[in-house]
């Protein structure tokens, strides 16, 4: 698996709200998918290309996130992530 940071071709980048920072990390053109872990309460965020553009999905607490990654399948269980997490909410 390879890592692309956001900072190339998006900088500067610090400052900018998280809609801004997201958009400009899908400007890069070999990102398939993009997984958002709130802080504020046990959600995760899938983000990924379709034929038609980008489509968001949110998985809340109790349910899986499965995916296809470089030709396997990949599942999230948002409990798990969050196990042991104290969440701010503010």
């Amino acid at each position: 698996m390879r890592t692309v940071s956001c900072t190339t071709g998006c900088a500067p980048i610090l400052g900018r709200s998280r809609r801004e920072r997201l958009e400009c990390t899908l400007t890069i053109p070999a990102l398939r998918a993009v997984i958002l872990v709130s802080h504020r309460e046990a959600r995760i965020t899938l983000v990924s290309r379709t034929a038609e553009g980008w489509a968001d999905r949110d998985i809340a607490a109790g349910e899986l996130l499965g995916f296809e990654l470089q030709g396997r399948s990949v599942s999230l269980d948002v409990n798990q992530v969050y196990a042991g997490i104290r969440l701010d909410p503010a």
